[in-house]
Parts: C-alpha cells; structure tokens; sequence
C-alpha cells in the first residue's frame, strides 16, 4: 500500500507541473520503448529544432501510469543512471522514484496489405487498451467551431503520423491483425472527430462497432469491453442498435457543466447536438444500458470546481458514471488566446476526491485501470492511494 500511495502522489505532481527528460532517458525510444503517438494532441510545450521522440506514458512502481506533459519550467526531470531511471527534483536535489516507460507494442510495426504500418490506424492507450481514432478530423475545427482545449486539427498538421480517413476494410484489417498478435488487451476504445450530422456519426459508430464485434477475444464474451466515445441521435431505435454491437460503455462527454460554458467552451458540440439533446440522450441511454454502464467525461479544471462537483451529482443521480481527465492546456488549442489555465492541486485532489465519494455511493467503478488512465486520478484516489 505505501509503494502506491507514493507512486499516486508523485502522479499527482507530475500531472500538475509537468516534467523534463535528460538526454539520458531517452534512450531506446521507438525501439525497446514506446513512443508518444501523436493521434489527437500535443500538450508540450517544450521548443525542439525537431520532433521530439518522447515517452507514451511513464510508468511509476505499482504499475501507474503517468502523461508526460512536457514544461519547461518543471522541477522535476527523468535522468537515467546505469541501468535505471529516476525522477529527480532539480530544485531540491532528491532523488523522488524510479521510473521505466512502456514497452513498444509488437503489433505496432506489423504492415497491412496496401503496406502502411498498424500504428497508422490503432493506438495502445497505456499499458493494455487499443486505441481507434476512426477519423482523425472534426467538422467542428472546420467550422471554426472547435472545442476550446482540443488540438485535433493542428497536430495532425504538424505531425501527420496517423490515417486521417480510415475506411471499414482498413480498419477490419488492422483490428484483426492487432487482436491476432496481442493477447493482452483488456480494453478498447473507440472515438474520433465529430461530425455535424448527428445520424451519419450514429451510422459510421455503428458500422465501424459491428465490424469489430466479429474480431474480438472470446473472453470478452461477446462485449465491446470499454468505451466507444460519440455524439449519436437521441433515436431510442439507433441507441438500442448501437446497444446490439455490444459496445459495454458508450459516451456522450459533455466535457464541461453548465448550459453556458458547454456553449461558450464547446460551440460545435452546442450548435449540432446541445447540452439539452445530450441530457435526452443520457437518460434514453441509461434505460437501455442500464446504470452505471453508460460514461461521461469531463475536462477537469475547465469549468468551476462547485459547477464541475455539481455536474457530477446531477450525473450520477441519473444513473451515469462521471469521470475526468486532468486538462492540460495544448500549445494550439483555441484556449491559449482565452487565457485558460491548468487546474491546481487542491483543485485535482478535490475533484477526485468527489468522484471517488459518489462511486462508492453509487456503486460504481472507475474507467478503466491506474495503469491505463494516464490523466486521470479516479483509480488512484478510489483505491485510498491518494
């Protein structure tokens, strides 16, 4: 138990104010260990001549995984000595932990048949979860309309590292082979762009679900195990068809609370679905999934701690699971030129402490795992490590 609650206080930190990475660690990167994929974002603010190769996640004792949110004002920074890496506070001169990094996915550098790498089309999200970003664009960025801290657009500009459109035959592909050659994957999940058109976003979830149903582990026992992430119809017939792909945990994230900010923060999402219509998707969904099976996530630290805390007691009542990633402000996000800032600590530690509270009263379970959640705190504090 104390290797933990040490391993989920330095997470905090780390989480909190970012870290450095000596040239010395960043041995074996994209070979022996896996590397940050670019799919969606870029929290870094570190200035490099070139990309920076750096870590997907950091792996603390206990198995807690950790983002590596690059600052360059950072106390704490990755030195390897020998054999092993440590964090170190420069300020201090202590050195805090071990650390190690993920090993490289096996599946990552196999080809599909037209030649492109898998890792082109699936992600592994922390230690055991595959990761699909159906398409890697959103009509909201190109209707000027992006939410506030996503930086979708931007860094595929940058980086382009990833299938942009990935067709059905793709990514029945590139399912297959990763399900074929990875026996360690307990999780999937499922997300991309939006789309304006509510029932052609419903359509592409459904097709694309159906397809990965028929690929799935046999120990999954015919579910979807995780998250598929969307903005479908509130059509109770579409729900319940999503409901028979087997996806086990759908979302709608309304990512902040309060009518007002979900229009000032999420314009697109306001203007082709609304924070009312997704309130009646909710409550559609709970009755078919039943509680505590349906998700919603939000961006903690955007919106006001008592709003945020009240937004997850309105959710919860509901029958709907709450939960949060840490926001990290994204160098091109729309947020910079509003002057958003990065949550505190007390901030975080509030906000999962409330989270932790209602599960237990709800009964129910957090996202996923401490060693898949890389921004997230809610297994950590769940589990009294924090």
């Amino acid at each position: 138990m104390e290797m933990y609650k040490k391993s989920a206080a330095l997470k905090l930190k780390l989480l909190i104010n970012g870290i450095r990475i000596d040239d010395s660690a960043l041995y074996g990167l994209g070979d022996k260990y896996k590397e940050y994929q670019y799919g969606y974002n870029d929290s870094n603010w570190m200035k490099h001549c070139q990309r920076q190769v750096i870590p997907s996640e950091l792996v603390l004792p206990g198995e807690i995984v950790v983002a590596p949110h690059l600052r360059p004002t950072s106390p704490y920074i990755i030195k390897r000595i020998g054999d092993t890496m440590y964090v170190i506070n420069e300020k201090t001169g202590e050195s805090i932990s071990t650390i190690d990094y993920l090993p490289r996915p096996k599946i990552w550098d196999i080809k599909l048949s037209d030649g492109s790498k898998l890792k082109e089309y699936l992600n592994v999200y922390g230690a055991n979860c595959l990761n699909l970003f159906i398409v890697a664009n959103c009509d909201f960025w190109n209707e000027g309309m992006p939410c506030v801290f996503c930086s979708l657009q931007p860094t595929q500009n940058l980086h382009k590292e990833v299938v942009v459109h990935k067709s059905l035959e793709k990514i029945e592909e590139a399912v297959t082979l990763a399900f074929e050659n990875e026996d360690n994957l307990d999780w999937m999940i499922i997300t991309g762009g939006s789309l304006k058109n509510r029932k052609m976003e419903f359509q592409r979830y459904y097709d694309v679900l159906s397809i990965i149903k028929k690929h799935i582990p046999k120990r999954w026992n015919g579910k979807i195990k995780g998250n598929a992430a969307l903005l479908p119809t509130n059509n109770e017939r579409d729900l319940y068809k999503l409901f028979e792909t087997g996806i086990e945990h759908p979302s709608f994230n309304m990512e902040v609370w309060g009518e007002q900010l979900f229009k000032s923060y999420c314009a697109g999402k306001e203007k082709y679905a609304s924070f009312g219509n997704l309130m009646e998707t909710y409550k559609k969904a709970v009755n078919i999934w039943g509680p505590g099976q349906v998700w919603c996530n939000f961006v903690g630290g955007i919106s006001p701690i008592k709003d945020l805390k009240e937004g997850f007691r309105f959710m919860a009542d509901m029958g709907v699971v709450p939960g949060a990633n840490i926001f990290h402000l994204d160098p091109k996000a729309v947020g910079v030129k509003l002057g958003l800032k990065e949550p505190t600590e007390d901030y975080v530690f509030e906000m999962y402490e409330c989270l932790s509270s209602l599960y237990k009263e709800y009964g129910y379970q957090p996202f996923f795992s401490h060693s898949v959640l890389r921004n997230s705190l809610s297994n950590e504090m769940f589990h009294g490590w924090l």
